[in-house]
């Protein structure tokens, strides 16, 4: 099958990590994959390193990859003949979309069938421009119940759910290894729907327990959340560690993932933290309390609730015993989000629609 994804840009973003992942095993299996950005990282001030490793992963399994350019924000002409000339170069037996503007320009492409996935729970249009966007659409995925929900009544019958996978090829297992200072880890975007604020407000009522919290990723929050350590007087127990290009290294060498967001899907940052046996906390947003209750491997708050989340971190760094069941649980409990399940899960719409 020749299968066309078309994402924002080769970022460190869960979407973009989970195309990537998605992408290649499926390439691997045989089929012919084309991934086309809709802008660079340079065009969009993010990670240019990041974006080289991006590419050259998806390169070396066979994934063929185009720009679209950020040109086409502007001037929609543009993007719908760039698009076009993309389709037909490739000739993609089903076109995955991934964000609304590509939906737009497949609006004047007509022919191959269009599949639209929304990574997160926020539907982010009003409903009466939702049949526009969705024209073109024959499955709407949902990444997890809690999207289902929020989306049901909007999307109708084209709406069918498709949990969000990991590739193991990219997680190590923990490393229990005895040590007095708790390694607590964030690994996502900083930025405002992220509330990393949140975890280092709960850990300066933790300041006398030995800790260290290891903060992943970049962002607009960046200097802010930095000023909020240096304010705490929190600044050697806090490290901000920018990209990581390969997290399962980092994962593999925390005790337990955080994470406080206002707002989420199905964070694929969660999901690698299961899959590597690691204990979570998370917020009750999206589909982050199904992965602890499926799971089994952790604590689930109200957003916001910064007392709560202190509570929890310090249950875990009193108790190891509990740190290692939870990981226990979380090792024996998370293969259902493993990207193998997930490609199968999506070859098999594909077929259904074609």
């Amino acid at each position: 099958m020749k299968i066309m994804h078309v994402i924002s840009s080769p970022s460190a973003g869960g979407a973009e990590v989970f195309v990537r992942d998605m992408s290649t095993k499926m390439a691997k299996a045989g089929h012919k994959l084309h991934i086309v950005f809709y802008q660079s990282a340079k065009e969009t001030g993010r990670d240019e390193n990041y974006e080289k490793d991006f590419l050259s992963t998806i390169s070396k399994c066979g994934v063929e990859y185009s720009f679209v350019g950020i040109k086409a924000r502007k001037n929609p002409f543009f993007g719908v003949s760039r698009l076009n000339r993309i389709i037909s170069n490739f000739s993609p037996d089903v076109v995955h979309a991934h964000l609304y503007p590509a939906l737009l320009l497949l609006l004047f492409i007509p022919g191959v069938p269009v599949v639209f996935t929304k990574h997160s729970i926020r539907l982010g249009l009003p409903r009466w421009l939702l049949p526009l966007f969705l024209f073109r659409v024959k499955k709407f995925i949902a990444i997890c119940e809690a999207c289902v929900s929020a989306f049901r009544e909007s999307v109708g019958g084209k709406l069918v759910q498709i949990d969000n996978g990991v590739s193991r090829d990219r997680v190590c297992t923990i490393k229990s290894v005895p040590k007095r200072t708790v390694i607590f880890l964030f690994l996502g975007r900083l930025s405002p729907e992220k509330n990393v604020a949140m975890i280092i407000e709960a850990f300066n009522f933790l300041r006398d327990y030995d800790f260290h919290l290891n903060i992943a990723g970049e962002g607009p929050d960046r200097v802010y959340l930095a000023d909020l350590v240096e304010g705490f007087g929190l600044n050697g127990k806090v490290s901000f560690l920018g990209n990581v290009s390969n997290p399962a290294s980092l994962l593999s060498q925390s005790d337990v993932f955080l994470l406080s967001s206002n707002s989420e899907g199905l964070p694929i940052s969660l999901l690698e933290a299961a899959l590597t046996g690691l204990p979570s906390i998370v917020t009750d947003v999206g589909g982050c309390a199904e992965v602890i209750e499926k799971c089994k491997n952790g604590y689930t708050v109200k957003p916001g609730d910064t007392k709560a989340y202190a509570e929890n971190i310090r249950k875990l760094i009193e108790n190891p015993g509990l740190r290692g069941e939870f990981s226990r649980n979380a090792l024996n409990s998370s293969r259902h989000y493993s990207i193998d399940r997930c490609v199968a899960d999506h070859l098999a719409l594909y077929r259904n629609i074609l």
